[in-house]
């Protein structure tokens, strides 16, 4: 993995599905991702303009107010991490806002096990069917985000929460239910 230093850390380039304007499919379009950094005036208000953007009642309402509070209080050891899907091929030191398509905030504290806070989609995005048509202009945005968080953490393993609706796209992700007594307790084994 190779690492290029801007503003916005660029981590590796990405592989999504993008609508097809010619036939009813998808094909292969590229996206990149990178890590925002919390103690980047730049970067925070690229993230603050998301929930705006992608409408006010959603996780990235919440990735926002965390990467502001770290921010303001310029905690740089934070265990906390948040990568995001982008458009974008350059240019990281000015992340686009509009060209954001997924995010996802990370807590690393533990030894071996990271806790996966919030990942969110652009509303856009997410599944909409229409008539039985798949509508969105992308697909592939929370897996790509999900594979490149288990590439990032070979080693340590994935904890989250899902929300009921979550449930079946983080089994299709290979992730398998804890032995909790709450049905959306779920982990990725490194």
């Amino acid at each position: 993995m190779s690492s290029i230093s801007f503003k916005s850390n660029y981590i590796k380039p990405l592989c999504i599905q993008k609508k097809s304007s010619v036939e009813d499919n998808y094909v292969n379009s590229k996206a990149s991702l990178v890590e925002i950094d919390m103690t980047n005036s730049s970067d925070v208000s690229a993230v603050d303009n998301l929930p705006a953007l992608w409408g006010k009642k959603n996780y990235v309402t919440e990735i926002a107010k965390e990467v502001k509070k770290i921010y303001n209080y310029e905690e740089s050891n934070t265990p906390k991490h948040v990568y995001a899907v982008t458009l974008q091929s350059s240019n990281f030191d000015q992340l686009n806002s509009k060209k954001v398509l997924g995010i996802v905030q990370l807590d690393t504290r533990a030894d071996n096990i990271n806790e996966l806070d919030y990942l969110q989609v652009n509303p856009k995005c997410a599944k909409t069917y229409v008539a039985g048509e798949d509508r969105r202009p992308y697909k592939n945005i929370g897996s790509s985000l999900l594979n490149s968080l288990k590439e990032l953490y070979p080693k340590k393993r994935i904890h989250l929460c899902a929300i009921p609706s979550a449930v079946e796209f983080y089994k299709n992700n290979d992730f398998v239910q804890t032995k909790s007594r709450d049905e959306q307790d779920f982990t990725w084994n490194a």
